[in-house]
Order: C-alpha cells, then sequence, then structure tokens
C-alpha cells in the first residue's frame, strides 16, 4: 500500500549536503498532499513568502496485514549525521509501518547495517498536518 509524504524545502537555508526541510504530513492520495502544498504556497505565513519548493515522495507500507485500510497510524525511521554547525546531513528514511513492534524490530536491524550519528522513530498520523503554523524570519 503506498502513501504520500510532502515535505517543504526552504532553498534560502539549503546547501550542499544540507536541506532545510519541513515535513508536512504523510497522506493517503498524492491530490491530497498537492492540495496541501498549494495551500501553504499561497496562505500560510512564510511559506508563501519565501523560496520554497515541494516535493511529494511516495512511501510503501512495509508491514500492511489488510490492503483494503489504510492504517490511521504509521511509523518511520529517521537516521541522520550533523556537520560541524550543527545541520542535519546525510538524512536517510525508511518506508512506513503499520506495526509499532515492527518497526522497532527493523530499526535495530538498520542501526547495526547503516551508520549514522543519530536516529528516531517517529509515528505519524496519516492526513495530519504537522506543521500547521506558518513562520517569520527575523
Amino acid at each position: 500500500m503506498q502513501l504520500y509524504m510532502l515535505t517543504f524545502t526552504d532553498t534560502t537555508f539549503s546547501y550542499e549536503g544540507h536541506s532545510e526541510d519541513f515535513l508536512i504530513g504523510i497522506f493517503e492520495t498524492e491530490n491530497q498532499a498537492k492540495q496541501i502544498a498549494e495551500y501553504y504556497l499561497e496562505y500560510v505565513e512564510g511559506f508563501n513568502k519565501y523560496p520554497i519548493v515541494y516535493q511529494i515522495e511516495n512511501v510503501q507500507i512495509c508491514d500492511e496485514t489488510d490492503e483494503k485500510e489504510i492504517p490511521k497510524t504509521v511509523y518511520m525511521i529517521w537516521a541522520w549525521d550533523c556537520n560541524e554547525c550543527q545541520d542535519e546531513i546525510h538524512v536517510v528514511h525508511s518506508q512506513c509501518y503499520a506495526s509499532e513492534e515492527t518497526v522497532r524490530v527493523e530499526y535495530e536491524r538498520l542501526k547495526e547495517k547503516v551508520s549514522r550519528q543519530e536516529w528516531t522513530v517517529d509515528e505519524y498520523q496519516v492526513g495530519k498536518n504537522l506543521w500547521s503554523e506558518g513562520f517569520v524570519r527575523s
């Protein structure tokens, strides 16, 4: 089963090896993600003022049990290094998991296989905007 991850990138603060990203959410359809992206770029403070681009990435649910229903909650594994400025670089993420138990097993397996300084397992509600407010620069 496929989901769609919407991410915005602030191109002003991105540079070689580092991308200043805002994960907006994970959605059931590509159209939902696109509509939310267009709304943010037009109406949400900061996203509508600065050089922001968006990306919609396909993510698979790896451990689905019932192909007819999209789970309400999914989990992803994230890993990254930090450069001398403490910016996140070499960011990688897994596909989605419907089961917390399965993602924990995969997390341990990946930590042995992939070399990164930082690791996290994050929980997401499908269809929920994670970044609900805009931003301003001072």
